[in-house]
């Protein structure tokens, strides 16, 4: 398989400032295509991606490579099989819909109702910075036990670590910062997960933990916190 010129003459510049005219490109003429500047595999096209997805007997992310790991440590999204699912099998029960709904339905909605009212106030207002990202960060710091950390701190940790994944991709080391926002996440999280069961979904997490290690939980909570971020801001956005 072969990549066209255009793809292998995509910069860093292209992907960081619009990659949108760049992916649509190779979503209509390749759309699995080798990037030189990612060194690996770019699939855009969904139906092809869905498929690469469930194939874990052919694709796999347990990759020294993974950028994701690299910052946080090995944890269920970068782990396949048997490996995934010791991982994963702690967070499972705390956070099924049921459990999440008993505890968080009434304080999400309070949230929500918060940032409204803040909105209405003020007349305008930027749906991603005023209201869904603050949503999402404040749920998130619910669940994992953070409500003694200030969210500005939770966000410019957040912000640093997915600096660090992203130039990580584009094949740069891991930034001081990088390392400096994560080990910052680390000390917040450790008293959480040592907390009661019933304090916040980490702490059932860390209850029911079944041999992982606090550095492994810690991992999880760090792709936890990341996903449910970026994932929760940008469903809201693009309702």
């Amino acid at each position: 398989m072969t990549s066209p010129p255009f793809a292998t003459a995509i910069t860093q510049a292209d992907l960081e400032h619009n990659p949108h005219p760049h992916l649509h490109r190779l979503r209509a003429i390749s759309p699995v295509a080798w990037l030189p500047i990612l060194n690996g595999w770019l699939v855009t096209r969904y139906d092809l991606a869905v498929a690469v997805m469930r194939d874990d007997s052919t694709f796999t992310v347990d990759h020294p490579g993974f950028s994701t790991a690299q910052v946080v440590g090995q944890s269920m999204l970068s782990r396949d099989g048997a490996a995934h699912l010791r991982h994963r099998r702690p967070f499972d029960p705390p956070f099924r819909r049921q459990a999440v709904d008993r505890r968080f339905a009434g304080s999400t909605e309070e949230h929500a109702q918060q940032l409204l009212a803040r909105v209405q106030a003020d007349g305008k207002a930027d749906l991603c910075r005023d209201y869904a990202a603050p949503l999402a960060v404040r749920t998130m710091v619910d669940a994992l036990g953070l409500t003694a950390t200030p969210i500005h701190s939770v966000l410019g940790w957040y912000a640093a670590i997915v600096d660090a994944v992203t130039r990580i991709t584009l094949g740069e080391a891991i930034s001081p910062e990088g390392k400096q926002a994560f080990a910052a996440l680390k000390v917040a999280l450790l008293p959480a997960l040592r907390a009661a069961p019933e304090a916040s979904l980490l702490a059932a997490a860390g209850a029911a933990n079944q041999g992982l290690s606090a550095d492994e939980i810690i991992a999880n909570a760090a792709v936890l916190l990341f996903g449910g971020i970026e994932t929760t801001e940008g469903m809201i956005a693009n309702a």
